[in-house]
């Protein structure tokens, strides 16, 4: 419970520092509060356990060797808006997937299927076009892991201009 205070002051005192009178309104305002985070879902399952009547002597399961994934970066306020997911493809194509049909995702694709600095600042464009759409007072925070992807200088630069305060958790 300490660290989590710590942890809550540490921000406070930052967004005190940089943005005076501003923190205020920006701490109570939870449309202006983002969090933005990856996961990676493999394309092909291994099975866990196979189910067969006892008289069976030889039971075969068909698995892929496939290590193959994609992964889905998402971003949400603390009002409970959300900007379309990013889906994310290994390879230099889209693959289909059964995921055509979601209108709200934006797709791409890296070499692994991994978030990649490019991927990120292109899902941080994204976010910031979601906030000007829904007229969403600036500055905002996106608070973001540690992740080495997460802290180019580009993507920090960007988001100094466009007042959005990029913060590694």
């Amino acid at each position: 419970m300490e660290k989590i205070e710590a942890w809550f002051k540490c921000v406070h005192a930052f967004l005190e520092n940089e943005f005076k009178d501003e923190h205020v309104s920006l701490l109570t305002d939870p449309r202006r509060i983002f969090n933005a985070d990856e996961s990676g879902f493999p394309l092909a399952v291994k099975p866990g356990r196979v189910l067969t009547p006892t008289s069976v002597k030889h039971v075969y399961s068909v698995v892929t060797n496939t290590k193959a994934q994609i992964t889905v970066m998402a971003s949400f306020n603390a009002f409970g808006e959300y900007p379309p997911l990013m889906i994310i493809f290994p390879g230099e194509r889209i693959r289909d997937v059964g995921l055509s049909g979601f209108p709200d995702a934006i797709y791409s694709t890296t070499p692994n299927s991994w978030v990649d600095s490019a991927a990120f600042l292109a899902y941080v464009k994204q976010i910031d076009a979601f906030v000007d759409n829904k007229g969403i007072r600036k500055p905002i925070i996106l608070f973001v892991d540690g992740h080495s992807t997460h802290l180019c200088l580009e993507t920090s630069q960007y988001c100094r201009e466009r007042n959005i305060i990029l913060y590694c958790c």
